[in-house]
């Protein structure tokens, strides 16, 4: 089956990410369609329903597919794995049988979660090891999209959302920061974040060179979280008096999550020539955002 070229198609396009992906890939000259379970995009399908997966991709035929398609709500994953497997792992089964089936010469670049690992880091790819369901069922995703021609990148993005309705993380705390609102922030979870616009660039990036892998892709030297949220209020300009640093392992009741997801990202530098940023210079680059 030939492939339309130059379209690229973003699955799970309702979510926080796709509202900078999708303009982003636009201004770079992609052919960009999009769908999702709901109204809110030009085409509609549940991507857990294999009838849908294979109408949608026979119609669009598609040169590219970034999926973005996830349950990303850790707690409900953790209490029913079925939502995390059908949320996480089914849409990407039904887009890899789509591309065995034809014969597809279709990239699939997948976007999956740095919460993948666990243990001191900062991680390499080959030291994944979940330590909840969430984690597992992106885990699972990441084998079966390996099966044909894939890009698997593990992230954690934030920054300004474009998506009404939905905060990110960088979002939730300049608001209380600006509001003077009391905030508990982790000191003991470290992550290495990227910003949804520099992501935006890897995705075209990946798209243009179509090499398989899966790869980390962050800043350098990443930090907790806590000191992600005064670096903020730092550049910004705002009191962070109502910040308060609290251990996330002190919280009873709290479902299970990796406290280090710090990712060294040096195997995706080598590959693709591309330097990515320090923590600092996220900072910066979100100072510039929200100034």
């Amino acid at each position: 089956m030939s492939e339309r070229s130059n379209c690229v198609l973003v699955t799970g396009a309702g979510g926080l990410l796709s509202a900078t992906l999708i303009p982003e890939l636009k201004g770079l000259g992609h052919q960009v369609v999009a769908t999702s379970r709901d109204a809110s995009t030009e085409l509609r399908c549940n991507l857990a329903d294999a009838d849908e997966v294979l109408q949608l991709l026979d119609r669009v035929r598609p040169a590219g597919i970034v999926n973005l398609a996830a349950a990303t709500n850790v707690d409900q994953c953790e209490t029913d794995p079925r939502f995390a497997l059908m949320g996480n792992l089914k849409p990407v089964e039904n887009i890899v049988s789509w591309m065995l089936m034809r014969g597809s010469s279709c990239h699939l670049l997948h976007i999956s979660t740095d919460q993948v690992y666990s243990g001191p880091g900062p991680h390499l790819e080959a030291e994944a090891f979940p330590v909840n369901v969430y984690g597992l069922s992106k885990l699972a995703a990441e084998l079966v999209a390996a099966r044909v021609n894939a890009t698997i990148v593990r992230t954690n993005f934030v920054g300004r959302s474009e998506r009404q309705g939905r905060e990110s993380l960088s979002d939730w705390m300049i608001r209380v920061l600006r509001h003077h609102e009391p905030a508990n922030v982790y000191e003991d979870v470290l992550f290495s974040p990227i910003t949804m616009r520099g992501l935006s660039r890897v995705v075209d990036l990946m798209l243009a060179r179509r090499v398989s892998g899966t790869f980390n892709v962050g800043s350098h030297e990443g930090k907790s979280k806590a000191d992600f949220a005064f670096g903020l209020a730092y550049r910004l300009g705002i009191p962070a008096a109502g910040l308060r640093r609290v251990r996330a392992e002190s919280l009873s009741g709290r479902i299970r999550r990796p406290a280090d997801m710090r990712m060294n990202v040096l195997n995706f530098e080598h590959e693709f020539g591309v330097k990515l940023p320090t923590f600092d210079q996220l900072l910066d680059e979100l100072g510039v955002e929200y100034e």
